[in-house]
């Protein structure tokens, strides 16, 4: 489509995100509707877009290292997400997976989806990443087409044999803090400096 620009996506486009992702959410429950814990939107979905306008150390970004946003002029059309494999502040990553990709109802059938797409194929090649994959859920024909169509080829499938019910909720745990490590590393330095010191000064007594 004509006018169609790919930015990463603003911080101001976070809530609008998490609304678009919800509307996935919802039909690929409708499409599988075994497969997704009641919880697997706020744990995974929620928290990843969250985590996507933070920088590293925890501070907010102005733009997205890893959602990619469609703009029709003015307009936003959609957008595209990566996992946090794809950040480019991070060493680099044995895959790179498109985790989601959403294009407004009002952009559909117009090209958005594929532009959103090629600008990751993109960097893919730029970023030198060296497998770039997307998990479509079976059932989802527009995806697969548009993968199909972008040169993406079938690396396996998955079957699920499970007893028709909701599937558990996910249990997740606190993530461990980065200065829990680095204290523990300066303690146990400090604890070899000091036995080194006294041996040295037993052997010179």
């Amino acid at each position: 489509m004509e006018n169609t620009r790919i930015i990463p996506a603003p911080a101001s486009l976070r809530d609008e995100i998490k609304r678009l992702t919800a509307e996935t959410h919802r039909e690929h429950q409708l499409r599988q509707p075994y497969a997704f814990p009641e919880n697997h939107l706020e744990t995974f979905g929620y928290r990843a877009i969250d985590a996507a306008f933070l920088s590293l150390e925890g501070k907010p970004l102005e733009q997205s290292p890893v959602i990619f946003a469609a703009y029709v002029g003015e307009e936003f059309a959609g957008y595209i997400r990566l996992n946090a494999s794809a950040r480019p502040d991070l060493p680099p990553q044995p895959k790179v997976e498109i985790t989601d990709i959403h294009v407004r109802p009002d952009f559909r059938q117009k090209g958005i989806g594929r532009a959103l797409v090629e600008h990751v194929q993109k960097l893919s090649v730029e970023r030198d990443w060296d497998n770039l994959a997307a998990c479509v859920w079976s059932g989802n024909i527009a995806s697969e087409r548009l993968f199909q169509q972008a040169r993406f080829v079938p690396e396996c499938k998955v079957y699920r044999f499970g007893p028709e019910r909701q599937a558990r909720d996910w249990i997740v745990t606190a993530p461990k803090r980065p200065w829990i490590g680095r204290a523990f590393f300066w303690e146990a330095l400090a604890l070899v400096l000091l036995l080194a010191i006294a041996l040295t000064l037993s052997l010179l007594r």
